[in-house]
């Protein structure tokens, strides 16, 4: 498994393609983060890759209760506000006084399951291995911080 692996980042565009091959992402206004798994020890790393492990206890903490040896996924933290919209405001000022129980984990791809290289997997398929290994038959989050 790679030590460091870059994000899959969106492309912006003024207007969606013709066809109807494509997909979106919603901007969450949070902090690009990508995560990874191995043998017990997770490590989350900011898109310009910085560890924030030890900024992020409960997201540590909620990402080895997945149950994944070796695994990378590719996310955006963010703190939701009273009506569940993103609030950057907010998620600054947690990482300013070094107070992020209310973060959340947006995840976007699942990018290396157990030493498997997706990154260059059809995006639907990528999409239908996050969901059934996040969720699974109960189509609820394996935990509440991770989405």
């Amino acid at each position: 498994m790679p030590l460091v692996i870059e994000p899959q980042l969106a492309t912006l565009v003024d207007r969606h393609p013709a066809s109807s091959d494509w997909s979106y992402k919603i901007k969450f206004d949070g902090y690009r983060m990508l995560a990874r798994v191995e043998n017990g020890t997770t490590t989350l790393i900011t898109r310009n890759g910085h560890d924030w492990t030890s900024r992020m206890p409960r997201l540590r903490k909620a990402l080895a209760s997945i149950g994944a040896d070796h695994l990378w996924l590719d996310a955006e933290a963010v703190v939701l506000d009273a009506s569940g919209k993103p609030d950057f405001n907010a998620l600054q000022n947690a990482f300013d006084r070094r107070r992020t129980p209310d973060l959340v984990l947006f995840v976007f791809h699942l990018l290396w399951p157990n030493g498997v290289d997706l990154r260059e997997e059809p995006l639907r398929q990528r999409r239908k291995l996050l969901l059934d290994r996040a969720v699974g038959r109960s189509r609820e989050p394996a935990h509440p911080l991770i989405q």
